[in-house]
Formats: C-alpha cells, structure tokens, sequence
C-alpha cells in the first residue's frame, strides 16, 4: 500500500481515538451553584418598605417647577448632571425643562 495512504489513515485512526476519549469532559453539565431567590415574608417587607423609602426621599430631592423656572439654562444642565442627565443648552429653557421631568421620571 502507498505510504501516503498509510499516512492519512494513521492520522485519521488518531484523530477518531482522540475524539472517543477526550468526548466526555465536553459532553458534562455546567455546575450551577445553588441559588434560592425565595424570600421570606419578614424580607419582603422589609425590602418594599426600604424601595418606598428610597422613592420617598429620591422624590423630597427633586426641585419644584417653580425651582426649575428660577435656574438659568446653565444651571438647568449643572442640576441635570447632577441627576445623571445630559441636557442641551441649544434648547429653550421651557424644552430643557421637559427633558429634565422626562429623565428624571424614568
């Protein structure tokens, strides 16, 4: 038989011996670790009383309409970054007002 072919058939045979040994560790399961998103009633509560908290607090810092009228355009945007928003100056005042309650309401 030609060397060549006996070649390709050595490399073949390996091939294949590796794939039936080495298949298995592919073939395992991901281990997931044990994850129980239940919680009790005592931590429910808890955790809608600390969310209305937040809300409650989050909302005492917001400025009023009035406030908002006061500021200058600068002083919109500096009140924006501040809320993590990015207003544009070349806005009316009154639009960068609305971008403003729109951002904030999100």
């Amino acid at each position: 038989m030609d060397p060549i072919a006996l070649g390709i058939i050595g490399v073949v045979a390996c091939g294949l011996a590796w794939f039936i040994l080495f298949r298995e560790g592919g073939d395992k399961p991901e281990s997931k670790p044990n994850y129980n998103p239940t919680l009790s009633p005592e931590q429910k509560t808890e955790a809608k009383a600390t969310i209305e908290r937040a809300k409650t607090e989050f909302s005492a810092k917001l400025p009023t309409k009035a406030q908002l009228d006061k500021l200058t355009k600068a002083g919109l945007e500096e009140l924006g970054r501040e809320f993590g928003l990015e207003l544009d100056k070349r806005k009316t005042k009154a639009n960068m007002i609305v971008d403003f309650k729109a951002g904030v309401n999100k």
